[in-house]
């Protein structure tokens, strides 16, 4: 019977993790935005880009030509209805797309021209 207990009490937790998983709240896309510019002024060192000096005060609609939200690849991504933010800033005549886990603001990836 112990054994029965055992195994309902582990489903229902998994039940819960999945449930917090699929849940999870995304920043808004201001909140995306500020984790982008962070990324650019203070990039992770194994993106292997160079620094910018970008403020968020600055940054006006005219800046920031896409932000989308999309669903990133993978079976468990899928599963557990992962998303990244895709934004893309217009500065000094180019577009430098920056994607960022739609979560915690991690910078994932920065493409584009960036001088």
């Amino acid at each position: 019977m112990n054994m029965k207990k055992a195994g309902i009490t582990i489903l229902v937790l998994a039940i819960m993790v999945f449930l917090f998983e699929h849940q999870k709240p995304v920043l808004s896309t201001s909140e995306a935005v500020i984790q982008t510019v962070k990324c650019l002024n203070d990039p992770p060192g194994d993106l292997g880009i160079q620094p910018m000096n970008i403020k968020v005060e600055s940054l006006t609609s005219e800046h920031i030509s896409k932000t989308h939200l999309v669903e990133k690849s993978g079976l468990w991504n899928n599963i557990t209805n992962r998303r990244e933010w895709e934004i893309t800033l217009h500065f000094n005549g180019k577009h430098t797309t920056v994607i960022v886990d739609a979560y915690t603001g991690e910078c994932v990836s920065v493409y584009g021209p960036l001088s």
